[in-house]
């Protein structure tokens, strides 16, 4: 069941060692699905003084995705 947030109401949990594999297997296919796999494997560019608007404007939306993939990641520990 997903919410109105696009966010899943049931989430993996992950429980130490046991699980890993299988949660890092499904929170894979849920930073897919909520397009967040690119910041998650590459991370954010670091922000230069030199960036017109349009590029700083850009750069505060991949701070938006990370946070919703650390947010994510933190519904997501035991």
């Amino acid at each position: 069941m997903v919410g109105n947030n696009g966010i899943p109401g049931n989430l993996p949990v992950l429980e130490g060692i046991k699980n890993w594999d299988k949660w890092c297997s499904q929170m894979r296919v849920l930073f897919s699905f909520q397009g967040l796999v690119d910041v998650v494997e590459k991370g954010i560019r670091a922000l230069s003084e030199s960036e017109t608007k349009a590029q700083i404007a850009a750069y505060r939306e991949e701070l938006k995705i990370d946070g919703r993939a650390l947010f994510l990641i933190h519904q997501c520990m035991d």
